[in-house]
Parts: C-alpha cells; structure tokens; sequence
C-alpha cells in the first residue's frame, strides 16, 4: 500500500517551504489537480494521500475542500498526518465522504533514540487495546527501522497489523460549526505547529 505525501502550505510560509509541488492555500483546484497529477505519475500505484507539512492548509477551509474534492475524482483516500492542532483535513474528507483516518501517533516527531521509538510503539499498543485501532506514521529513519525490527519480535501478537485502508473508519459526525464555511488566518493569533 502506498500514499501520496502531498507537500502543503505551512504556516510559517514563505519562509518555510514544504517542497516541491507544495500545494498552496491560494491555488485553484485545477492547479491543485495539476499538482496531484504529477505527484501521482511519479507514485502511480498510490492508494491515498496524506499531508506533508501542510499547517496552513489544512486549517483552510475552502482549501481544504478544495482538495477533498480532487482526491474524490482520483479515487484516493485520505491520512491527515495532523501537523497543526486545528487541522479540518479529516473533518473535510469525511464531509465529502471520503474514506479517512487521522494519525494517533507519528515515530519520528522530533529527534528520537531507538528506545524512545520503542516507547512510542508501545503507547501505539495501548491507543489500539482501547480504541480497537491506531495509525501509526514515521519516516524511514535508521532508529525508527531499528526499533520497528525489535518490536516486531516483542510486540503483543494480539494486535493485528493491517494496511491503512483495511483500519475501521472512524464514525465521527461533526457538526456545522465544526466546520466552518471560510476560515481567515489571523497572523495575529497564536499558533502551535
């Protein structure tokens, strides 16, 4: 199973960049589509797509659905990788009735040791027991491999490790004013990242 890791608009732009074919909060969605379509012809065995940086975007409404509305056409489903507190990406995808999942937790979130990895997978174990899932994210960092190979060895064999599109959607409903209609920045305001 692979996803598309869509690089987004962070809120510390233009001074922080998520790369190229970075997905923007003023694009059009035809040069969203335009974005994707590239992003897609180097991924072509892509199942869904998830959110690389993305801060600003994902807190953007018509943005937001913006986007939605291109990975209902391609058929993709949705991973918010969750990189700001506010982030409406999974709210938006549900709304549109896309298949959707939001991370529980991420392995590499900082500079870790092995040890602490294997920490964050134990809590992965524990957010599972209690919730009946987790999806856990990391990027192929040389202690995150190392300690996904000893976990592998001592993890609890009860939990079952599946692909993301076979985790049970979250059934969440969400009211109006959980989504609002048009988000406006406020550059004023404080923002956690």
């Amino acid at each position: 199973e692979v996803l598309v890791d869509m690089p987004m608009e962070t809120m510390q732009s233009p001074f922080v960049k998520a790369g190229p074919g970075e997905i923007t909060t003023k694009m059009s969605e035809e040069d969203m589509r335009i974005l994707m379509d590239d992003a897609l012809g180097h991924v072509p065995y892509a199942t869904g797509a998830s959110n690389f940086m993305g801060s600003r975007l994902t807190t953007d409404t018509a943005a937001t659905r913006r986007f939605c509305e291109i990975l209902a056409r391609s058929g993709l489903y949705v991973l918010d990788d969750v990189t700001h507190q506010e982030s409406i990406l999974y709210a938006e995808a549900r709304r549109r009735g896309l298949p959707a999942w939001r991370r529980a937790l991420t392995l590499n979130d900082g500079p870790k040791t092995e040890g602490a990895v294997l920490a964050d997978l134990k809590k992965a174990e524990e957010t599972a027991r209690a919730k009946g899932h987790a999806v856990v994210i990391a990027t192929p960092d040389p202690r995150v491999l190392a300690a996904l190979k000893r976990w592998s060895q001592e993890r609890d064999k009860d939990i079952r490790l599946v692909p993301l599109r076979l985790q049970p959607v979250e059934e969440e409903t969400f009211a109006s004013e959980d989504i609002p209609s048009e988000r406006q920045d406020d550059p004023t305001s404080p923002i956690e990242h």
